[in-house]
């Protein structure tokens, strides 16, 4: 939460984002959503996750083509980096919500910044909907929550309702969703009643 009152004093939001992979497309929109929101005075760092070869190389070329200042990229990915990126944002972009891998939406949850979903309607995440996932109540929660909630009315909301959304941050970061909280009982009785069969 003290981010987030450091961040308003110094009259810039911090948007970050942890990629795993990205298309062309994506990366296309991706440039118009930062040029217009940088424009409103938000910072973004990006920081891709080691896992797509070309994905280091693009976001470089991305950086060097928009040479602007309110956006870094952090060429390789670190551990405890990411958990600064994490630390630092009010806003942590999301390109899918169902990230078993990463968990960036969980991790940005705990840390005290909203996931907010990146949703391209071309998009290959745009639609996709993990049916295993979708009865969890972490995912209940996160859809409910931070769903329908683009970039922009984001900004909106924390330029002009801070209240409001230290309010939404402190609920989302009290919530337990571990393995104790949550899937222990569920499996439990799911194996004792495979067992008894």
């Amino acid at each position: 939460m003290y981010h987030h009152m450091f961040s308003l004093l110094m009259m810039y939001l911090q948007v970050g984002c942890i990629f795993s992979d990205i298309s062309d497309i994506e990366l296309e929109n991706l440039k118009t959503l930062i040029w217009m929101a940088s424009r409103r005075g938000v910072q973004f760092v990006f920081m891709g996750s080691g896992q797509t070869p070309g994905l280091n190389s693009a976001l470089e070329y991305f950086e060097e083509e928009l040479k602007d200042e309110n956006m870094r990229f952090l060429n390789k990915y670190d551990e405890y980096l990411a958990h600064l990126v994490l630390a630092g944002s009010d806003i942590m972009l999301c390109p899918s919500f169902d990230d078993t891998v990463l968990q960036i939406p969980l991790k940005a949850m705990r840390y005290g910044a909203m996931p907010i979903l990146l949703d391209f309607t071309d998009s290959k995440y745009g639609h996709f909907v993990d049916r295993d996932l979708e009865g969890t109540e972490f995912s209940r929660y996160i859809n409910d929550t931070f769903s329908n909630m683009p970039l922009n009315q984001a900004i909106d909301e924390l330029k002009n309702n801070p209240s409001k959304w230290d309010k939404k941050i402190v609920d989302a970061m009290t919530k337990d969703f571990s393995w104790d909280a949550e899937c222990c009982d569920i499996h439990i009785s799911a194996y004792t009643t495979i067992k008894n069969l």
